[in-house]
Order: C-alpha cells, then structure tokens, then sequence
C-alpha cells in the first residue's frame, strides 16, 4: 500500500474532508492540529471502518454521510486493515492489540502493570480530594499546576517526585483547602495592579523587620521553619533528655532549655514583627480590599496567616507549594 486517498462528508462533525497520504518514502504519517480541530471525529468515523460499522453525524443525523478510505488503485481498505489506538481506557480492548505486542505474557504483565499504577493513582486521587477539599478535579489541577497541560498526571508527579520526598510538610497549607486560597474571586483579585502595589508594600515592610530578626533570616530560616524545629524537638523528646538550644542573634548566644521557653521566644519574635506599626498599616490596606462576603474565607485565612502574604505575589509558585504540601501529606501513597 502506497497511498491512501480520504473522502469524509458529515461524520461526527467533520463537513468535508479530501486528503491524500503517500507512504512511498515513509511508513508512518503525522497528523498534527490543535484542539478542537476534528482529529477525534477523525479517529471515530476511522473506528467505523475498522468495526465494519456505518458513520454519522450526531448533531446532523439526516445529513448524507461519506465515508470513502481508498488504496492507490482505488480499492477500498478493508476493516481488518484499519487498527484505531483510542486514548487511555482501563476497559479498552481490541482483538488486533497482538499487532503491537510480542505475545500474550507480555500483555498480561502490561496490563497487570497498568492496573495496579491505575488502583493506586485512584488512592492517592481520593486523599488529595479530600485534603484540598475539592470534589473533583484534582487530576487536571495537579497536571496543569506543574507540567502546564492537562491529562499528563503522571509527569506531573514524577516532576515533583524529588521535592515531595525529601521537603518537610508545610502543615498550614496542608491544612487549607484549595479553594480558601485560589477560586474565582480570588485569582480575579490577585490580577489586579492595586492589590500587586500592596502585596509589594507589605512584603518591603515584611523583608525589612525580618532582616532585622534577632532570630529569623530571609530565605533560610522563618518562624514556620522554627516552629517545626520546636514541633520536632517536642516529639523527640529532645529536651526531656536535658538537651539545651544556643540561638544565634547577630553574634550574642540564646541559652534555651524547655520546650514551653523556645514555643514563647519563636511566637514573641513573630508578634514583635506583625505588630510592626508599618507592617500593620500594609495589612489594613489589603484587608480593605478583602471586604465583599466572596472574599470572607480568604481574609479570615490571611488574618490568621500573615506571613503566607509575600507568597502571594507569586499565585502560581503559591499553588505549586500547596499542591505539594498536599503530596507530602500523603507521601506513603504518592510513594
């Protein structure tokens, strides 16, 4: 076969079609269009020829359909010729699938294979749900966030594989549901220029106060970092055993020996910077523009969580930070 000549008129979308593909000097043609371009109206009616079935226009069921799929002798192909691949089906079957295995083992291990990849991405699927509160959507979300397409799950987690297992769970975003942070009113907000200048004024005010942190250092060590230190040492029964903590404030030493004394001086520092009379001010414009009952879950959430507002200058890092917080939440079934 040297040539295959395609007359399509009226199937399943497709008004006209008239095409010619030449396999004289290669074995294999590309067809390449972006969505919405008919290509799996294409793939249906060609589905058709190979059940030896009839094809139609749904929308249009009295139109004339054509289906002409002609060799270069203008014969017709012949549906044991036409093998149509449909798009990832845990049901999908198809008595020609030898054409494109070795033999029947192979298959078997393939699908046992794909079966428990599909069991276990269904668990994970079902934790994230539920973690980010959504009620579907999570797939294409997590594709979208971290590969920028959808339906591409499984790159999109191998993409984080490494962050997921090795960073520590940032427990106030695991905490938080997505749509407290990100929904339609929100994103809208996040895109305007005046909430842009505020977000940029209160995070200058934020850098400054921490720059002058007696404990917290810009990019290396914040309070959500020491409160984990603290949470750890706790759980490890680190100061039970009579350990002591020296903290470093710009060159002087912080001799710490309870638990309950690392708790009071992690949260003080804290409060001594969100009640920065300037770092106030800032706050109270944003606050301002979080007034309208829409936005009522995403003030009460900044109000308790202030130090996640310079993260929101960055809306998509933001979402990738929560979306992994979610994954290392539920790290053994991601594993």
């Amino acid at each position: 076969m040297q040539n295959i000549s395609i007359h399509l008129e009226n199937c399943y979308g497709i008004n006209r079609l008239e095409a010619d593909f030449d396999f004289t000097e290669k074995k294999a043609n590309l067809i390449y269009a972006p969505n919405g371009s008919m290509k799996t109206s294409f793939a249906k009616t060609l589905k058709d020829l190979s059940n030896n079935l009839p094809s139609k226009d749904r929308v249009y069921p009295n139109r004339t359909t054509t289906r002409n799929v002609i060799d270069e002798h203008g014969k017709a192909i012949q549906p044991e010729n036409v093998f149509v691949i449909e798009p990832y089906d845990q049901s999908y079957e198809s008595g020609r699938v030898s054409t494109l295995l070795a033999n029947q083992k192979l298959k078997s291990e393939y699908d046992k294979i794909l079966t428990e990849i599909d069991e276990k991405r269904k668990v994970l699927m079902r934790k994230l749900t539920s973690t980010a509160g959504m009620r579907a959507g999570i797939e294409d979300l997590i594709s979208v966030v971290f590969t920028k397409r959808t339906g591409n799950l499984l790159r999109a987690l191998d993409r984080v594989n490494a962050e997921v297992m090795e960073e520590e769970e940032d427990t106030i975003l695991s905490s938080t549901k997505y749509s407290t942070i990100f929904n339609s009113k929100t994103e809208d907000l996040l895109k305007e220029q005046e909430l842009k200048d505020l977000l940029a004024e209160y995070t200058a005010s934020y850098d400054m106060l921490l720059s002058r942190s007696r404990f917290f250092r810009k990019g290396v060590f914040n309070h959500y970092q020491a409160s984990e230190i603290a949470k750890n040492l706790k759980n490890h029964g680190f100061f039970k055993a009579d350990h002591k903590v020296l903290l470093n404030s710009h060159g002087d030493e912080t001799r710490v020996e309870t638990e309950r004394d690392l708790e009071q001086l992690i949260a003080g520092e804290l409060d001594a910077i969100l009640s920065d009379s300037r770092l106030k001010s800032s706050f109270d414009k944003i606050d301002k523009r979080l007034s309208n009952r829409e936005l009522r879950s995403f003030r009460e959430f900044l109000l308790a969580n202030q130090t996640i507002i310079p993260r929101l200058q960055s809306p998509d890092l933001l979402k990738e930070d929560l979306l992994k917080s979610y994954l290392i939440h539920h790290r053994s079934e991601f594993s």
